[in-house]
């Protein structure tokens, strides 16, 4: 499969990985065929650094930015010059071991899906991301399928751009990723799989992606998905909430972040369209 790597940034320096990110994908036994950046007008040295690296990087303006638009533009430029699969990783998700790149590409070869995406780790101890980790990335990878729904729930069109791998011409077939700011991967899944189609989940290639969890951030976050379910309540509907995992005696020590968290998430999912 020719391959593409494609990463989208928006000044990555100050996030503080930047360089481990292109470190990580510098030490991969699978070398993609092209390796691009396209940033949002970034003032800082995010696209100096990937020259050096010999990236390729392309522009967009911030105004013009959408998560799921934009990627089908990356995606279409691909396609005309005859790649078959693009990875997309965040700016702030590193690569965990050398063979995590050659690891969900074969996946997405080997396998009657879509896409796939991979598992993230927050390596950082009692984190809420940790704990959030344990129930969106278990650690035996899987094929998920509309037979799956009864027992994953809204897991079964979970997935993540953050790292993950896409058959191009299967994504443009299919109309494409919607025209969101959030969840563009979550809701293009939810459409392959009620189609009959299939979404795989790569376990065995990984990459740490940590966000901060300060009040803000944790706010913000929690917003973000409340906001997502209040514009498409049908998923919940059609797939159901997942369950918890045992909360561990370790819950403890991140329960005020969850509260902050879970007060974002009734913000953006009840409290927001309230206020005029």
């Amino acid at each position: 499969m020719k391959t593409a790597i494609v990463i989208f940034t928006c000044n990555a320096v100050s996030r503080g990985v930047w360089d481990k990110v292109l470190d990580a994908i510098d030490r991969q036994d699978f070398k993609a065929d092209e390796r691009i950046v396209v940033d949002s007008a970034s003032d800082d040295r995010t696209v100096p650094m990937a020259l050096e690296r010999d990236w390729q990087v392309m522009h967009i303006l911030r105004e013009d930015f959408d998560y799921g638009l934009s990627r089908n533009r990356i995606l279409r430029h691909l396609q005309e010059r005859g790649f078959d699969a693009a990875v997309f990783l965040s700016q702030d998700a590193i690569l965990a071991s050398p063979d995590a790149l050659g690891r969900i590409v074969g996946f997405l070869r080997d396998h009657p899906v879509a896409g796939c995406y991979g598992r993230q780790l927050d390596t950082r101890r009692h984190s809420l991301g940790g704990w959030q980790r344990e129930l969106c990335y278990p650690e035996i990878s899987q094929v998920k399928t509309l037979a799956d729904a009864p027992r994953l729930k809204m897991l079964t069109p979970f997935c993540s751009n953050a790292f993950a791998a896409w058959k191009i011409a299967e994504v443009l077939e299919r109309g494409g990723f919607p025209s969101v700011m959030f969840g563009e991967d979550t809701l293009f899944a939810a459409k392959v799989i009620e189609d009959g189609g299939a979404i795989g989940y790569c376990a065995e290639s990984a990459v740490v992606h940590e966000h901060p969890e300060n009040v803000s951030s944790l706010f913000l976050r929690g917003r973000a998905v409340g906001e997502f379910h209040r514009h498409y309540p049908e998923l919940l509907r059609r797939f159901g909430a997942p369950e918890w995992p045992p909360l561990g005696e370790g819950f403890c020590f991140i329960l005020p972040k969850f509260l902050v968290k879970l007060f974002g998430y009734v913000w953006g999912r009840f409290l927001e369209r309230l206020i005029p």
